[in-house]
């Protein structure tokens, strides 16, 4: 049974919500874990990924590439689908990913910051820890990237954001006063910070 906070997602078949680094995925799963699950892509796409080391420390540093990625991230997005299907999966947001999503017919919506951000999300990913070369490979893509996920088409819809997905995800189960929002494929999606019902 869908929970409030995913319910518009389920209920138009959407389980995967893709996600730009820093929107706050780790943070809505533990904040909310009876709705959404982070199934990070770490793991699945470096051979020299160590679990015992700071998740957050440690991206840029991996060096050797699964070659079975992304194949084997989407079986594990696949696998906690079919063993989670109440919740959402939050995952990453590499475009072979996404192609690969679409390879298997799996629904999924694109969440990303709003292009004027980059100065906040610098500060992100400087805070919970990232070291200076993940955050300058970001800085130095951040247009060209945003620029590219909002002329995207492959997802099932856009959440463009200005503040954290969690934020977003409770505004639209405890709505504020309606603001405008578009239809994509069945799926009401705005620019702004809510979901209409």
């Amino acid at each position: 049974m869908a929970h409030s906070l995913n319910k518009l997602f389920l209920n138009n078949n959407i389980y995967v919500i893709s996600g730009f680094a820093g929107i706050g995925k780790s943070t809505l799963a533990k904040l909310h874990p009876e709705a959404f699950i982070d199934l990070d892509s770490s793991q699945f796409s470096w051979k020299d990924y160590n679990p015992n080391a700071d998740k957050e420390a440690s991206k840029g540093t991996f060096k050797e590439r699964n070659e079975n990625f992304p194949q084997d991230y989407v079986r594990a997005i696949k696998k906690c689908i079919s063993e989670h299907p109440d919740k959402v999966i939050l995952i990453s947001q590499h475009q072979p990913v996404r192609d690969e999503l679409v390879k298997n017919n799996i629904n999924f919506v694109l969440a990303f910051p709003a292009m004027e951000e980059k100065e906040e999300f610098i500060k992100r990913y400087q805070s919970r820890g990232n070291n200076d070369k993940f955050i300058e490979l970001l800085s130095q893509n951040w247009t060209a990237w945003i620029g590219a996920l909002q002329q995207e088409t492959q997802s099932n819809g856009h959440i463009n954001l200005t503040g954290y997905l969690s934020e977003f995800i409770e505004s639209i189960a405890y709505p504020c006063p309606t603001r405008v929002s578009e239809q994509r494929n069945g799926v009401q999606i705005t620019n702004t910070k809510n979901i209409q019902r």
